[in-house]
């Protein structure tokens, strides 16, 4: 598979916030794996520092399916705005 900086610019990009969101994560992950679209798309993912396991869930996520998301682990916990205005910011 092609690494996600070759894939075509995409049409959208879908932008997911996630702190302490580990019992719903899975759920929302597979929806987003099941899409289908004649259209190239990217996933951003900005895991906030989540005291639970959602970083587990990810980065899980992230070995089985390597090209499909793009995964931003916080150092610290920026807050929902910080956080979702990088990924809004690094959207293509």
């Amino acid at each position: 598979m092609p690494n996600i900086s070759d894939r075509p610019d995409p049409k959208v990009s879908v932008i997911c916030l996630t702190y302490n969101h580990g019992p719903y994560l899975r759920q929302a992950l597979d929806g987003v794996l099941m899409q289908k679209t004649d259209f190239p798309f990217e996933v951003l993912l900005g895991e906030d520092c989540s005291p639970d396991d959602s970083r587990e869930i990810l980065k899980e996520y992230e070995r089985q399916h390597p090209d499909f998301f793009q995964m931003f682990y916080r150092e610290k916990n920026m807050g929902a705005n910080s956080n979702w205005l990088d990924l809004f910011l690094r959207a293509r």
